[in-house]
């Protein structure tokens, strides 16, 4: 995976939630009515001390990831409505688990220019150490080092997870749901159309 070098701010990672009640996903963004929306890895460690060392030597050995959420309960918006009755009808098990994607806006799919010649106001890539760089000035000469950058599709990962709702609480009269969506199975990276909503994985 490559990052472009630039400080990155929230609204550049997209989050979206498969809304779905049957086997076809419908990814439905987690944007309006939320106010906070993070991402805990919970990293598990393993510490070891052998004899011959001073010191223990430590591992990482999985992650707990946990996502926790605060939202307003706005009823136009279908993922919080389906939040919210996860909780108050009390669901659990399977009836609880979805899909839930995360998008890094910042990170776009690049792909090999096929131009021949330059496009005028195209902006074209060189890629060092896992880098994308946009050309200052591109020369036709160079045109088979270039690259573009997809305006739909960027780097996502998506995780089988598990809606717990933690509180359903009066904040200045209005409703405000916490909780957290927790990791329930192996991550999954990809890319994530943002136009069609569709993911697909890496292979």
């Amino acid at each position: 995976m490559a990052y472009v070098n630039n400080t990155v701010q929230r609204h550049k990672i997209a989050d979206y939630l498969n809304v779905s009640a049957t086997e076809t996903a419908s990814y439905a963004l987690l944007g309006t009515g939320f106010t906070s929306l993070n991402e805990s890895p919970n990293a598990q460690v393993k510490s070891t001390k052998y004899i011959n060392n001073p010191s223990a030597t430590k591992t990482t050995t999985s992650y707990e990831t946990q996502f926790p959420f605060n939202s307003e309960l706005i009823v136009s918006e279908t993922a919080i409505v389906k939040i919210y009755d996860m909780a108050t009808l009390q669901k659990t098990g399977g009836d609880c688990e979805t899909e839930y994607i995360r998008v890094d806006l910042f990170t776009p799919k690049y792909t090999a220019t096929a131009d021949v010649a330059l496009t005028e106001g195209k902006t074209y890539y060189t890629v060092a150490d896992g880098i994308y760089t946009a050309v200052a000035t591109p020369n036709v000469a160079d045109i088979g080092n270039y690259y573009e950058a997809s305006t739909t599709d960027f780097h996502a990962r998506k995780f089988p997870v598990s809606i717990e709702v933690s509180s359903i609480d009066e904040n200045d009269g209005n409703i405000q749901i916490s909780g957290n969506l927790n990791q329930s199975g192996l991550m999954v990276e990809g890319y994530f159309n943002i136009s069609t909503k569709a993911f697909t994985a890496n292979t």
